[in-house]
């Protein structure tokens, strides 16, 4: 999404207006809506803007770089909502798991029992318990 100037020459002058671009999904292409009606030049001259042309781009430029700040904000929200230091304690455990051969003697004291389930593939026991 980005914004621009619109400057349309109608009969009773060229008029001013703020469009936006965007993403239209359904269209599969960028569509354009009007942000905001600014008016005719030789009515915001008399308000007092000498160049609304060069006023209003200015405006632009500085939505623009808003816009530009806001995506990198939650690109940085996006990049650092978890730590990924809370699966640390994942990776020792599967290791120590596997070096020590834990699951061949978990099966081995599970044939004592009747358990209709492999003792192993618990969570705790398999290192696929999720440390919240």
């Amino acid at each position: 999404m980005a914004y621009f100037l619109k400057k349309s020459n109608l009969n009773k002058g060229t008029y001013l207006q703020i469009y936006e671009s965007f993403y239209d999904p359904r269209k599969k292409n960028t569509a354009h809506r009007s942000y905001k009606a600014l008016g005719y030049v030789h009515e915001l001259q008399e308000k007092g803007i000498e160049d609304p042309v060069a006023f209003f781009k200015d405006e632009v430029a500085r939505l623009n770089q808003q816009l530009a700040e806001q995506r990198q904000s939650e690109k940085d929200l996006q990049i650092s909502e978890e730590t990924p230091e809370k699966l640390l304690g994942y990776f020792p455990l599967k290791n120590l798991n596997e070096s020590l051969d834990v699951k061949k003697y978990i099966d081995l004291m599970q044939t004592a029992t009747d358990f209709k389930f492999n003792v192993f593939s618990l969570p705790i026991l398999s290192s696929d318990f999720p440390l919240k």
